[in-house]
């Protein structure tokens, strides 16, 4: 632990700075040696607590998520209140800091960014067990997130069988044809008015004071290429999945990009999730990335899986009060 972390706002439990060491991490071109790592702890003495992986969306960080927010509450503040309730049991939350200078994580292995995955389910799972009183070997563990987060809660469960309890997949990104499309369309624009140079764009972009945000838009495109089609020996260690003058897609590089993609990785490991008691998915019906559609795929491809779906009115932002919805089903 490095040090107990103010707090801004009243709960009953506790919260803690980690600085966790990354080995799966280190070596890669992006990599990095640790991972500072929020963690908030329930009050009273425990024993073999249940553990929340808590995955922050994309343009968000871990330790963001434990802040105080206007007119919401933090994560640190819902899931004390719903201890408080009795709606859940005491829990602890993590909350590791995985943002990457493209702004995120996708939370999978990548040869230029780390193995963002193995550091969840090997390197900070062990951690907590050996490090923190109230968590064990024994205790199980679980993964949520909004977004980013959601895939990467998804993936989880998918890539690492017997490693969760459950997870839920809040709006998580899936079915890449339908919501990525436009997105390569607009990172084509933009690098075209850089001579077609990644490099010159994000050192214009890094260098600015405010970054547009359909700049944002298009870092986030090069990060998901960092994730889903790295390569060491590409100028900017990845391959992008579309030519920015046609605007068509690089069907090698995309087909990389589809094996990523949860609506066609479950295709051949859905047997993976027969292990996992707990899995939730949901988005809002007006998501303006078209996320729904993917969540709709899933719910239909997990057919006989046990699972919990959910449609609700709303859009894809600022949706964390829906945790309320998925806590209780997991932790139940």
């Amino acid at each position: 632990m490095i040090s107990t972390l103010p707090q801004f706002y009243d709960i009953g439990g506790s919260l803690e700075l980690l600085k966790v060491q990354s080995p799966s991490l280190a070596k890669a071109e992006m990599g990095q040696n640790h991972v500072f790592t929020g963690i908030y702890k329930p009050p009273g003495q425990h024993t073999n607590l249940p553990v929340l992986l808590v995955l922050a969306p994309w343009l968000g960080g871990g330790l963001e998520m434990m802040t105080w927010r206007a007119f919401k509450e933090s994560f640190p503040q819902r899931i004390d209140r719903l201890i408080k309730e009795k709606v859940i049991p005491p829990a602890i939350a993590v909350f590791p800091q995985m943002f990457t200078p493209y702004g995120g994580s996708q939370y999978v292995n990548s040869s230029f960014f780390g193995n963002h995955g193995d550091f969840l389910a090997k390197d900070l799972v062990s951690y907590l067990s050996k490090n923190v009183a109230s968590v064990s070997e024994q205790s199980k563990i679980y993964a949520l997130g909004r977004s980013s987060g959601g895939f990467g809660a998804f993936r989880l469960g998918l890539d690492y069988p017997g490693l969760l309890e459950g997870f839920a997949c809040h709006s998580g990104d899936a079915a890449f044809d339908i919501s990525m499309r436009k997105d390569l369309t607009s990172l084509s624009d933009i690098l075209m008015k850089f001579e077609g140079s990644v490099q010159k764009f994000q050192e214009a972009a890094w260098s600015k004071p405010k970054v547009p945000g359909h700049w944002l838009e298009a870092m986030m495109v090069l990060g998901l290429s960092g994730f889903y089609s790295p390569n060491q020996e590409s100028e900017c260690g990845f391959d992008i999945p579309v030519d920015l003058y046609s605007g068509a897609v690089k069907e090698d590089v995309w087909k990389r990009w589809l094996e990523h993609d949860p609506v066609k990785r479950l295709q051949t490991k859905i047997a993976n999730l027969k292990s996992v008691p707990k899995i939730y998915v949901e988005c809002g019906t007006r998501d303006q990335y078209s996320l729904l559609y993917g969540a709709r795929q899933l719910h239909a491809q997990l057919g006989s899986v046990p699972h919990r779906f959910e449609e609700f009115n709303d859009n894809h932002s600022g949706t964390d009060y829906r945790f309320d919805v998925s806590l209780p089903y997991l932790l139940a």
